[in-house]
């Protein structure tokens, strides 16, 4: 029995002695408030601007100078802004002001990003706004009987975009594939770095009939030059709810131009890449028929 106690008692030593899980650190800024709601906005309309305050979560520290993005600039806007080019310490508070200007019927969100001049990240906020016809009626009520849908795509994949540049869209397809009406409430950014991403979706908040489909698009704005991942979740009365579709894309600095010196071969040129190999198997053929006839 005394290896016995012994091994029980060396392995409440280590139990005693071992770490504790260190908690995840919070983001250096604290935004008020932490979202920005905009509301249902008629197609064609703008929403007034909403502003949001930003102050450090610990004042004996400092961030900055501060940059302000957003990853949906084509309809949010910044109105105001005494953030960029700020360093904050102390008590010190800075604000930004957002619009929201819809121009297709649909759910769209976006993030308001602050980096520091070393593209650190401090922290980002959701902007949420509905781009309706007048006379919208809102959300639909809950629907119990669960039917079943499925995603024309799983995963989005952006390739290499240009930091601060917002991508063309790429869209999914939700369908109704069972008997009942699909209740969509919801859509739902996750992942890593959602900050990079945005989405226009025509399937929130509405019924979709059984047969009938609804489409997300969504788009990538990378503001550092880094990979990047997120996913996108669709809530609906389905018994696999949430349905999930991975979003990945690659922060990449334009390629830079040749400024002249050496050679290079032209993509453009027709034919070149052909008349290259062309010439190397010439070369070779040459070469292999001059060692025999020696």
């Amino acid at each position: 029995m005394k290896p016995l106690r012994f091994s029980l008692l060396a392995l409440l030593f280590l139990w005693v002695r071992a770490p504790a899980a260190e908690a995840v650190p919070l983001l250096p800024l604290q935004f008020t408030p932490a979202a920005l709601q905009f509301g249902v906005v008629t197609l064609g309309d703008a929403f007034g601007t909403l502003t949001i305050t930003l102050k450090l979560r610990d004042p004996a520290t400092s961030f900055g100078p501060i940059r302000v993005s957003l990853s949906d600039p084509r309809h949010f806007a910044i109105d105001s802004d005494t953030c960029t080019g700020t360093t904050l310490s102390g008590a010190m508070e800075c604000q930004v002001g957002a619009s929201f200007s819809p121009d297709v019927f649909g759910h769209y969100s976006s993030f308001l990003v602050v980096l520091d001049e070393a593209g650190d990240l401090g922290n980002f906020v959701p902007l949420e706004g509905i781009g309706a016809e007048s006379g919208f009626p809102g959300p639909p009520g809950p629907v119990a009987t669960e039917t079943t849908a499925s995603l024309s795509a799983d995963h989005l994949d952006f390739g290499a975009q240009a930091p601060g540049v917002l991508s063309g869209g790429r869209s999914f397809t939700l369908i109704n594939t069972g008997g009942s009406d699909l209740r969509v409430p919801s859509t739902t950014f996750g992942g890593d770095e959602p900050f990079h991403f945005a989405r226009i979706d025509a399937c929130a908040p509405q019924l979709v009939p059984p047969g009938g489909t609804c489409a997300v698009t969504s788009f990538f704005n990378p503001l550092t030059a880094d990979p990047a991942q997120a996913a996108l979740a669709v809530t609906a009365n389905v018994p696999d709810s949430p349905l999930v579709v991975a979003l990945t894309g690659n922060g990449a600095a334009p390629f830079p131009t040749p400024s002249g010196g050496g050679c290079a071969l032209n993509p453009a040129a027709p034919g070149s890449g052909a008349a290259f190999l062309l010439g190397l198997a010439h070369s070779l053929l040459v070469l292999a028929l001059s060692r025999r006839l020696k």
